[in-house]
This record gives C-alpha cells, structure tokens and sequence, in this order.
C-alpha cells in the first residue's frame, strides 16, 4: 500500500493525522508543501490530506491558496477505511479476472441455437444441457422470447458493466455516490461505442416528462413536445401503428444536440442525460433483472435479437429493444478501453 500524507508545516491538524498513523502502525510517506515548487500537483490539496496510490482517503483538492482541512476520521474509522484497502488488485490481475467473466458470457451464446460465435472461439467442458428455445407467439401478444439462459446472461452483463464503471471511476476518482445511473452512462459513452451510448432516447425522456410524479415545469413539457412532434418514437393512436414496426436508433439525437435544441426552453443537461442510453441500461435493464429477475415492461433483449438497439411497436407499446449480443459486444470493447489507458502500476481497490 502506497500511503502519501500531504500537508503544510502551519496547520494546525497536521500533527493529529500524523499521531493517528503512528498509533494504527501504518507506514506512509509525508510530502510537505512548503517544500514543493510552483505547478507541483501535490500543491493542489488541502492540508492535510491523505492518499492511497494517489486516491482520496480524506481531505480535499483545492484550486489556489492552501486551506486546512479541519473534519478529521475518528482514529477507529481511520484504521478501518486504511484495512480495508489492503483488499486490492494489480492492473494484470483485474483485467485477467475480467477476461474470464467475458469468456463465460461467451459460452453463454454458445449455448443458443443461432449464436454469431464460432463454437472454436471458447472451449467448453462437454455439457449435458436442454437448449430450450422460445420463438416469439404474437398471436398471443408475447413481444418475450426466451432461451434458456437469457435471465443469466442479463443478469451478469448487467452486473459486469455497471462493476466496471464503479473501478472506472475509482482511476478518475470520482465519487459518483448516488448517481450510479450516470457513472454507467458516462462509462458506456466514453468505452462503448461512441455514436450509441451518447444517444438520448426522447421516447423516454417525454414519458418522463409525462409522468404526473415529474415534477418538470409546464414549460419544459411544452418545449420538448415542440422540438419533437413527430419524429419522437411515441405512438399517437393505435391505427398509426402497424403490427410490426421497426425503428433504429439511428434517428435519436445525441446529449449534446438534444441539450443544444432544449436549452433554449429551459432545459438542464442533468434532467436530460438521465434518458440517455447508459441511464435507460441501469434503470430499466440493470435494475430490472438484476432485482427482479425480469426485463420490465420498456426494454426487451434476448439472444434471439440481432444488431444494434432498436424500436418496436407492438399493439400499441413500444419496446426498446437492446440485444443480448450487442452488451456483450460493449461490454468487450469497454473491457479493453479501460485496460488500455489504467497505468501499468496501478492498484484497484476492491471493496
């Protein structure tokens, strides 16, 4: 563990952290300010602040003078936070424990009668399983095709990704705390395919907006339905819509043009990025199975679908579908993004 204690000689609290160090047992190193030179990044935290591998234990970054840090841990919870760090991973260690949650994914689709992966690509235990397939009934109003393991498969691409957009954030460390949501989406938009996930869904956002439970101005409603009229993928009667009626994600507008458009009327980018389409993923697909063991009402995914996401209305619903095939794909590429830029020496924090 890689414990650095920054500090400038006149605060007053600088000796307290040091005593508590000592009286836990843990060995750190002290990087005094006053001795740093103009630009030095060490120069840009509150006094005092301590750091794991350069991560916020306590303390602050600041921009300018020097301040004080004057909250600190009571010693017990100091040494709690300070062992439960000793739980940690190397870079090799982290992406190999990944690789191998992508390989089982796999055989996962392997296990399906129309898998796109060559049966070559993971090699498997000889299984004795019954491949139970659905194929859709519209007669009876399923829009739910099933293989047998298409729960397991959501459940855990669900888990992986949203996993590691949590270690993601802890290299930049951000502290997303409550918006898990958008920690997923800024992920998938920066690791995934980049002209997907920056998508907004404004289907969703109007229903948002709909919902009596908003709270959203008048105005804003009034604004969006203006921008939107006819190109959101809302139906307007029944007879509108044909029995099967495809729509790709093609036609929805980025979070940055759909904020340029509302801004005007008074929309914030906060209330819009929460319809883009890593939020949608956590709560409507994450959520969903993850606690119910179901895909909810808005989404749909199996491996029976192909291809990137897209729309479709049926007797009157519309369901955003999100291919089981396409999050493993996702999932790969964000896999090997992140890989790529974590420094060599780095150390994942697990807890």
């Amino acid at each position: 563990m890689s414990l650095r204690l920054v500090y400038f000689k006149e605060c007053p609290t600088a000796p307290k952290i040091v005593e508590m160090l000592r009286a836990i047992g843990k060995d750190f190193e002290r990087i005094d300010q006053g001795n740093l030179p103009l630009g030095d990044p060490y120069r840009e935290y509150g006094s005092p602040t301590l750091l794991w591998n350069d991560r916020i234990v306590f303390g602050a970054e600041i921009s300018g003078a020097g301040a004080c840090t004057l909250n600190l841990p009571a010693l017990k919870k100091l040494e709690e936070i300070l062992n439960s760090m000793s739980r940690s991973a190397s870079k090799v260690e982290f992406f190999d424990y990944y690789e191998r949650r992508l390989q089982n994914i796999k055989a996962l689709q392997i296990l399906t009668s129309d898998s796109p992966i060559s049966h070559e690509e993971v090699s498997l235990r000889a299984l004795s399983i019954k491949i139970e397939r659905k194929v859709p009934d519209h007669s009876l109003g399923s829009l739910f095709p099933r293989t047998s393991f298409d729960p397991e498969a959501s459940v855990l691409v669900g888990a992986y990704l949203d996993s590691l957009a949590k270690y993601w954030a802890q290299t930049k460390n951000e502290r997303y705390k409550k918006r898990q949501r958008n920690r997923l989406g800024d992920f998938l938009a920066t690791h995934g395919d980049r002209e997907i996930w920056t998508k907004v869904n404004p289907a969703h956002l109007l229903l948002r907006a709909r919902d009596s439970g908003s709270k959203i101005d008048p105005a804003l409603m009034k604004g969006l339905e203006l921008v939107y009229p006819q190109s959101i993928h809302l139906p307007r009667t029944l007879k509108d819509i044909p029995k099967r009626n495809l729509t790709k994600w093609s036609g929805d507008p980025s979070l940055s043009d759909i904020f340029h458009q509302l801004e005007p009327y008074g929309w914030s980018e906060h209330r819009l990025v929460l319809s883009r389409y890593g939020e949608i993923l956590y709560d409507l697909f994450r959520n969903s199975w993850v606690h119910g063991l179901d895909a909810g009402s808005q989404l749909e995914q199996t491996w029976f679908y192909r291809g990137d996401p897209e729309y479709e209305y049926f007797r009157g619903e519309l369901k955003f579908l999100i291919p089981l095939a396409f999050l493993v794909e996702t999932f790969e590429q964000a896999l090997n993004l992140f890989e790529n830029e974590v420094p060599e020496d780095y150390r994942f924090l697990l807890d």
